[in-house]
């Protein structure tokens, strides 16, 4: 953890503006991605094992900024919403409700 300090302060401050104050602190953000990081995201897909290809935080803030297009609001079976927003690169799912960001994606050839 220790070695990857600066690596992980540039990382931070990219989330921090996006998210602004939901971002919490530094620490916060080192103990969530270093010690819980079930809730920090995977960079692989737990029904192949394939690695993934992944976005980036500004990739993720343009997409919301600058809409290729936006998806109608979904609902599951169990009662969860999302949306999609589609950018050039990245492909953002949010819950309609709380503005919480569910998943990004690479955006797909065949939405460009």
């Amino acid at each position: 953890m220790m070695r990857n300090a600066k690596i992980d302060s540039n990382q931070y401050e990219r989330y921090r503006e996006v998210l602004k104050e939901d971002a919490g602190s530094l620490a916060d953000f080192r103990q969530m991605k270093y010690n819980e990081p079930e809730k920090f995201g995977n960079m692989s897909d737990p029904k192949t094992g394939k690695l993934r290809s992944g976005v980036t935080v500004d990739d993720i803030s343009e997409a919301l900024k600058t809409l290729l297009d936006v998806r109608t609001v979904k609902t599951d079976r169990q009662g969860r919403r999302s949306q999609k927003y589609i950018g050039k690169y990245a492909t953002v799912t949010v819950n309609p409700d709380s503005g919480i960001l569910l998943q990004c994606n690479p955006t797909d050839a065949d939405y460009i």
